[in-house]
C-alpha cells in the first residue's frame, strides 16, 4: 500500500473516477489540490451517501463527554462542605471592673479592694480586675515605701494575701491590677493573677527602678 501511495503522489496528477457522475473521470493536479486553501468538493455516489451521514465510532466518542459535562456546575464543586463548629465549655461570663479610691493609708485601700470584689462577685461576675497600684499613691517617692515581698506571702504581702483569700473563699479568678513589689535590691510594679482555688497563676513584672 505504501508503494502505491508513494506511486500516486509521484505522478503529476491525481485520477479520480466517478462512474453515475457526468464527469466520469476528473484530472486535479495534485499540486494544486494541496496547496489551494479550498479544496475542491468530490461528487458522492449515492450508494456511499449512507456512510458519509451515519456518526462514526469517533463522533460517538465525542459526543459523550459532552453531554456528560454538561451537567457540570463548577460554581458548586468550589463550595467546601460546610464543617460545624463545636460548642465551647463556657458561652458567657460576667467580668467585674473595680475602680478604687487610693489613700496614703495602705490597710483602707485594701479594704476597699476587698469590699470591690466581693461586691463584683455578689453581682455574678466571675472574672474581677482590679486597678493599677491599688494599695498604693501612683508615685515614685512611695512606691518603696508601700512595696511589698510576693513571693514570701503572709505579712510582707498583704495585698496579695487578701486577694489569694478572697479569689479561693468566692471561686472566682482576679486580676490583681498592680501593686509596687520589692525583690532584693529592685522594685517592680507587678500584677498578680489568683485562681478560683486561690493560688496564685500568673505574675508580671514590670521594672520601675
Amino acid at each position: 500500500m505504501k508503494a502505491a501511495l508513494s506511486s500516486l503522489l509521484s505522478s503529476k496528477t491525481v485520477s479520480i473516477h466517478h462512474p453515475s457522475s457526468a464527469l466520469s473521470r476528473s484530472t486535479y493536479p495534485y499540486k494544486s489540490l494541496f496547496k489551494s486553501p479550498i479544496l475542491p468538493i468530490l461528487p458522492i455516489h449515492q450508494s456511499n451517501r449512507k456512510n458519509f451521514t451515519q456518526k462514526s465510532p469517533l463522533h460517538t466518542s465525542f459526543a459523550a463527554p459532552l453531554m456528560a459535562s454538561s451537567s457540570y456546575k463548577p460554581e458548586q464543586a468550589r463550595v467546601p462542605p460546610a464543617v460545624p463548629l463545636p460548642t465551647p465549655p463556657v458561652t458567657k461570663f460576667k467580668i467585674g471592673l473595680c475602680q478604687i479610691s487610693v489613700t496614703p493609708d495602705k490597710e483602707r485601700n485594701i479594704v476597699h479592694a476587698r469590699k470591690a470584689i466581693e461586691e463584683a462577685a455578689a453581682k455574678g461576675a466571675q472574672l474581677v480586675l482590679l486597678p493599677e497600684i491599688w494599695n498604693s499613691p501612683y508615685s515614685n517617692e512611695c512606691f518603696p515605701v508601700y512595696a511589698e515581698d510576693i513571693d514570701a506571702g503572709g505579712d510582707a504581702s498583704p495585698s496579695t494575701t487578701m486577694l489569694s483569700e478572697v479569689s479561693r473563699r468566692l471561686k472566682i479568678t482576679i486580676v490583681g491590677g498592680s501593686i509596687p513589689e520589692r525583690s532584693g535590691d529592685r522594685i517592680y510594679n507587678t500584677c498578680c493573677v489568683f485562681g478560683t482555688d486561690g493560688k496564685l497563676k500568673a505574675k508580671h513584672r514590670k521594672v520601675l527602678f
